[in-house]
């Protein structure tokens, strides 16, 4: 066979080969459709007598607080809630758990004469509690159930947790808050008082 030739037929396999990979190949596809993907909402809400809300105003509900003499005490109830909307498909709920704060943040009135000289503390309100027992000063004794006694002046400088641990989605816990003048306080304070006072309660996320 002459070279001529073997070179023709090598090209021609060459080309043969070529055209076998160049075929078409089947395919298949399957699709989703429909999917909404969203973020979640975090919820905290406050609440008295049965009734919640993201701010409550306690003039609007006939609350208020009885004059303070010195070394005595008055207290207020408030309930908070993670009203965070639970998840059936979620195999767990531990980062729907909220850390709970609070902080003083504004107050009128006379303001730089009562910050230091009036104290607060927050203690869980259990059922069958005895308010007598939570906001004595003499009986107080620092746990797991109650802050410390700060003064106003250190409720607005910082955020203070909250006793109880975590708090789950769609659940309630029950507070009592004691408000207390200082045994020392002078006749300078007499007929003086604090309007308008805003505490804000802050719900973090436990863990991602």
């Amino acid at each position: 066979m002459s070279k001529i030739l073997q070179g023709i037929i090598g090209v021609l396999v060459v080309v043969a080969v070529v055209s076998v990979s160049a075929y078409a190949l089947f395919t298949s596809q399957a699709t989703i459709t429909g999917m909404t993907l969203g973020v979640n909402t975090v919820g905290l809400q406050v609440g008295h007598g049965g009734q919640f809300f993201t701010s409550l105003n306690m003039a609007n509900l006939g609350l208020g607080y009885g004059k303070l003499i010195p070394g005595e005490y008055d207290y207020g109830e408030f309930t908070l809630r993670n009203n965070t909307a639970l998840q059936a498909e979620r195999r767990d709920e531990l980062d729907l758990m909220m850390n709970l704060t609070a902080r003083l943040n504004t107050a009128g009135g006379d303001w730089g004469l009562l910050s230091e000289p009036i104290k607060a503390m927050i203690h869980l309100d259990k059922a069958g509690g005895n308010y007598t027992e939570y906001c004595n000063v003499a009986n107080y004794v620092l746990n797991t159930e109650r802050t410390r006694w700060h003064t106003l002046k250190e409720w607005n400088e910082e955020e203070i947790a909250l006793p109880g641990g975590q708090l789950g989605p769609q659940e309630d816990r029950n507070f009592i808050v004691c408000f207390m003048l200082d045994e020392e306080a002078g006749n300078s304070l007499q007929g003086k008082q604090l309007t308008n006072m805003t505490i804000t309660f802050t719900g973090t996320q436990a863990t991602n």
